[in-house]
């Protein structure tokens, strides 16, 4: 359809000078010069090829001058979080939607694109060939003003718009805890306080010492890592041996995962790095889950190891040493013969004789 349409365009206006078919962009250019060189071959004007390179200056312009056109509708710092955005695909009337994470004010990743109203399938093409540079754009800019994708430029656009969207989003919320923090103040001032650097993890006023009640053995335990409010991975479970001797604890050991990528965070967390003391150590240190501050980083696997901690603290005190029992001893019987096998009175019995029999009495 757009070799169709451009070619009907050249002979209807005698010239090359001629609207491209957007999103064929390259395409138009190659029919373009395809009958630049077909009239120069036949005798024709040598200002033909200047045409079409004119042309395409032309085109670049307006691609330059789309991409200034798509400002920031709003201006601040965004809050830290995952907001959605969407927009409409001009002229080929499609939605598309996306989000964005926000971290420490920065956009950190663009991902989950969702596409919707599409009634055409060959629209598949151009938003999907957009959608990896645009992320790659929008996330080095983070103002939303970047050059569309060529041959794509409606669904670069419509990117954009969403991205913005999001942003807008962030922003806004931003400004609305900086209004209720400012009312906050006016109203109650409070002196400053000085930041902490160090997570203490949160079980700290839930957990007592190791009891010296525990029971000495090796437990394997199992316990949920789940992800912060930015949700940078998926929940998995995480196991490990935990073992007793003397009634405290003297080893965490041997960890393994659901969610292996994961690996490096959660042994980040347990050994801990030149300039953290790791979850393990601390444990073994303290022999308590009080005051135990996590590794900067894996925040969320210090937590894990605590939790499996617990667990075998809590398996450990439900195992009680069980006495075997010793019946009690029965003083001795002594049981006479008598008792065990009676004596038996017999009275014999005179034997009947008779009359010619060897035993009759002479």
């Amino acid at each position: 359809m757009g070799r169709e349409n451009i070619v009907s365009a050249i002979i209807k206006a005698q010239s090359l000078q001629v609207d491209l078919i957007s999103g064929a962009t390259y395409s138009s250019h190659g029919i373009c010069e395809a009958v630049a060189e077909a009239l120069n071959k036949a005798g024709g004007k040598k200002q033909v090829v200047k045409a079409v390179s004119e042309k395409k200056q032309t085109t670049s312009s307006v691609q330059k001058k789309k991409k200034n056109d798509k400002k920031m509708a709003v201006s601040g710092k965004p809050v830290d979080g995952t907001y959605s955005g969407s927009a409409w695909c001009e002229r080929y009337n499609y939605k598309i939607g996306l989000k964005v994470r926000f971290r420490n004010g920065t956009a950190v990743a663009i991902y989950d694109l969702s596409v919707t109203e599409n009634n055409d399938q060959a629209n598949k093409i151009y938003y999907r060939k957009a959608w990896k540079p645009m992320v790659k754009r929008l996330l080095k800019s983070q103002t939303g003003s970047v050059d569309v994708v060529s041959g794509a430029t409606y669904s670069s656009n419509a990117n954009t718009e969403a991205y913005q969207e999001a942003y807008g989003k962030a922003v806004s919320r931003n400004q609305a805890a900086d209004d209720r923090k400012t009312k906050s103040k006016q109203k109650n001032p409070s002196p400053t306080s000085t930041p902490s650097h160090n997570t203490v993890l949160a079980e700290e006023e839930e957990t007592p010492e190791t009891p010296e009640s525990v029971t000495d053995g090796l437990y394997y335990v199992t316990a949920v890592c789940e992800p912060d409010e930015y949700w940078d991975f998926t929940q998995y479970k995480l196991s490990a041996n935990v073992l007793f001797e003397g009634g405290i604890c003297t080893s965490i050991t041997d960890f393994t995962s659901t969610a292996e990528k994961n690996r490096s965070y959660y042994l980040k967390a347990a050994n801990g790095t030149k300039d953290a003391v790791g979850v393990v150590e601390q444990i073994l240190s303290k022999q308590s889950a009080v005051g135990i501050t996590a590794v900067s980083g894996a925040t969320c696997s210090s937590k894990t190891i605590l939790r499996l901690y617990l667990e075998a603290v809590a398996q450990a005190k439900k195992v009680e040493q069980i006495a075997p029992v010793v019946p009690e001893q029965q003083p001795a019987v002594t049981v006479s013969p008598s008792e065990v096998f009676p004596e038996v009175s017999v009275t014999p019995q005179k034997t009947p004789v008779v009359p010619g029999s060897i035993d009759e009495e002479e």
